[in-house]
């Protein structure tokens, strides 16, 4: 699970990266609330141990990018 802060956007496009580049993963949350913290849950099973980045993309073209560190 993890927290991001969205603003007047109507939905978020996320994509999961491994560190090399490659598109793991990629879904849309359009569940959101403005102006408030939401809230993904993403399962890291299918994932091998390692380094990720997640990019959220909003629909008003604001972009921030997440890294996400995996052990099992």
């Amino acid at each position: 699970t993890f927290r991001y802060f969205v603003g007047n956007a109507l939905n978020i496009k996320i994509d999961i990266y491994d560190v090399r580049g490659f598109l793991v993963d990629s879904f849309i949350d359009d569940n959101l609330e403005s102006y408030s913290y939401n809230e993904i849950d993403l399962d890291v099973s299918k994932y091998e141990s390692g380094l990720y980045f997640a990019t959220l993309q909003s629909d008003l073209q604001e972009k921030k990018i997440i890294k996400i560190l995996i052990e099992k």
